[in-house]
């Protein structure tokens, strides 16, 4: 699916516990976590190889020398949803075992308030990879020329990755791209991706058990939280199918917001999961 199309969808949905929830209340803002720390670790490389096995000869060399630097010195994050708020292993593996909810949050909006240029969306891709992976190449030929006239341009290893680092937009395309490879296991999810390429430099660092997991935060609102309208960004707030009902009133008792169960902001996904 092209991205122009993907961004006229409306609504795509983001599973999160009810303390995540409150933190993008206060902040106006979400975290995208770097690709190396998903609960599959091993996709982007996977998806890596075979972008590197599927480029001619002649362009080897961006795969061993670009590419691989790319990949290893800069931080490719991604933003999960979903493109429904009834997927019950949702629930259960990030809406906190179903006591969590589900943002409904507008495609159209989500990348809308960012000064980093790479911030697209993006839908998985859950079979055929060797197919989507040659006809990426044929439709990334441009960016892959500018990476081998850069590559050419550039006497040393060193002046190379500066001038990587002066534009990244190609391969920041290229691994948008690379980052809709998916295990064919996942399927279910419907995942679509908030995707964007950083500087090490940018990303901060917060715990989930044991492991330190990078990430960047990613502003909803382009001004300060509270001056402009969380729900005109985020319209439908779904409570999972073990959520205290006490949680509609106090979302309710909010008055600077407009989630409200009558008009149809507030739902819950009943499906007798107990």
């Amino acid at each position: 699916m092209r991205e122009e199309d993907l961004v006229r969808r409306e609504l795509f949905y983001h599973y999160t516990s009810i303390d995540a929830f409150c933190g993008i209340l206060s902040s106006g803002a979400v975290w995208a976590t770097d690709s190396r720390f998903l609960n599959d670790q091993k996709e982007l490389r996977h998806a890596f190889k075979l972008f590197a096995s599927a480029l001619k000869e002649s362009k080897h060399h961006l795969a061993n020398e670009i590419l691989d630097w790319h990949n290893y010195f800069w931080c490719h994050c991604v933003f999960s949803m979903s493109r429904s708020p009834e997927v019950l292993s949702q629930w259960r593996a990030y809406g906190d075992d179903g006591y969590g909810v589900a943002l409904g949050i507008v495609a159209a909006k989500i990348a809308e308030w960012s000064g980093n240029s790479s911030v697209c969306l993006v839908e998985c891709i859950y079979t055929d990879h060797e197919d989507f992976i040659r006809q990426l190449i044929v439709d990334l030929e441009e960016e892959l020329e500018k990476l081998t006239q850069l590559r050419s341009e550039a006497l040393r290893v060193n002046s190379l990755h500066q001038a990587i680092r002066n534009n990244p937009s190609p391969l920041n395309a290229v691994f948008a791209q690379l980052l809709r490879v998916k295990n064919s296991a996942f399927q279910e999810e419907k995942e679509v991706r908030l995707v964007f390429s950083v500087d090490p430099e940018t990303v901060a660092l917060r715990a989930r058990g044991r492991l330190f997991v990078p990430y960047v935060e990613h502003k909803l609102l382009y001004d300060e939280p509270g001056s402009k309208r969380l729900e005109m960004v985020v319209p439908e707030v779904w409570l999972g199918p073990k959520c205290d009902e006490r949680n509609v009133e106090a979302l309710q008792l909010q008055q600077r917001l407009y989630w409200t169960s009558s008009m149809g902001g507030i739902r819950r996904y009943d499906c007798s999961y107990v």
